[in-house]
């Protein structure tokens, strides 16, 4: 049998219900699939998926992200996608159906503000239909999936690299570096969303019981700051509420100055730049002041080294700049603090379903190692 097959470019989401997907244009004419299938207005998976009715009877949702400027209908569809696997010990490379993946079919509007070659949005939130839950459920491997997503000096100049896995570790760099990072995960638990209604969420969340620069807990009001804390992959840098932000850059730039790392004026979006010619580079990267967000349990922290603190500004006026890559959040923002895709580059971060926990890793930096030096992207079963 002849199968029409098609390769799309996804963006990871952690927030969204149901995937969308945007068909690109050298794919609108010729391409008719034999498997997909609409779902039916006021069915059972409808609902589940949270649809309503539509056009024929058929399921229709919303897509948006939260850069994109209002909701847009998409039709909720089903057809069959496929998974590639390399099982344990092997380099042979298998391939498995996975029959009724749900997808909105929309229009390119939803993506915008996303990368220009994303062709759509794959749901990684706490839902069935989530391709980690549809994986777990259909494969019988343990619910959980890890990223470890690229940095962008390696987007730009190596293509899009990286890993997603599911069913668990471990987890290896690269075959000259065999160390599992699935051993060295600072856990947390997963906590509910305090602004949802009964506190449900597809969102994750963590708690931050305090913020240290450089081992200094940074205070606020004589206070440690605690805030139920969001993790974002579209977020490009960590958000701070206003006050907890002009305190972290404060203490960050007293650390830096110590360290003989003069500050310069600042540039947009960044609230904090300083002279790239007075910070040594060392096998993890920038030397510069650590950050820790020190979490629940026995004083569990998630330490940030230089590479994913300190942004590289691609225009010649600022050679010699880096700057903090953490931000401004503002006074009205819904969450004290959001972790952006920028802290979470070259790292493992697990997440744990069954277990409801979080683990990060922050050897892969400080190492000098990197997600593009994972062999393979494949996940396995």
């Amino acid at each position: 049998m002849n199968m029409y097959q098609i390769v799309l470019v996804f963006i990871f989401d952690l927030h969204l219900s149901v995937a969308l997907v945007t068909p690109p244009k050298q794919h609108d004419s010729g391409y008719k699939s034999t498997t997909y299938h609409p779902i039916p207005c006021r069915s059972d998976k409808c609902n589940a998926y949270r649809g309503r009715c539509g056009n024929n009877n058929t399921c229709q949702g919303y897509a948006y992200t939260h850069l994109s400027k209002g909701r847009y209908t998409s039709q909720i569809i089903e057809d069959e996608i496929f998974l590639y696997t390399r099982p344990k010990n092997s380099y042979k490379v298998l391939q498995y159906p996975l029959p009724n993946f749900p997808f909105g079919c929309t229009i390119k509007a939803p993506l915008k503000g996303l990368s220009a070659n994303a062709e759509g949005i794959l749901t990684l939130g706490k839902v069935d239909m989530a391709l980690h839950s549809l994986i777990s459920k259909t494969f019988k491997v343990p619910h959980k999936f890890a990223l470890c997503l690229p940095s962008t000096n390696t987007i730009l100049y190596k293509g899009f690299q990286g890993a997603l896995y599911f069913g668990g570790g471990p987890y290896r760099m690269s075959k000259e570096n065999r160390i599992d990072f699935s051993k060295f995960l600072v856990t947390t638990p997963i906590v509910p969303n305090p602004k949802s209604k009964n506190h449900k969420s597809i969102e994750y969340f963590i708690d931050v019981k305090s913020i240290e620069i450089e081992g200094t807990p940074l205070k606020l009001d004589n206070k440690n700051i605690v805030a139920t804390t969001k993790i974002s992959t579209l977020t490009p840098y960590t958000m701070l509420h206003t006050k907890i932000y002009e305190g972290l850059k404060n203490a960050f730039t007293t650390k830096a100055k110590a360290m003989g790392i003069p500050r310069v004026e600042a540039v947009a979006p960044f609230g904090a730049c300083y002279n790239s010619s007075h910070i040594a580079n060392v096998t993890s990267g920038p030397k510069v002041p650590t950050i820790d967000f020190v979490l629940e349990g026995n004083n569990k922290r998630w330490r940030l080294y230089g590479p994913n603190l300190m942004v590289k500004l691609f225009d010649i006026k600022y050679i010699d700049v880096l700057c903090l890559g953490i931000v401004d959040g503002g006074t009205m923002t819904t969450n004290l603090i959001v972790i952006g895709g920028k802290q979470m580059e070259d790292n493992i971060v697990e997440f744990d379903l069954e277990g409801s926990k979080v683990g990060f890793s922050s050897t892969p930096t400080s190492m000098g190692l990197s997600c593009s030096q994972f062999q393979s992207t494949l996940p396995t079963f």
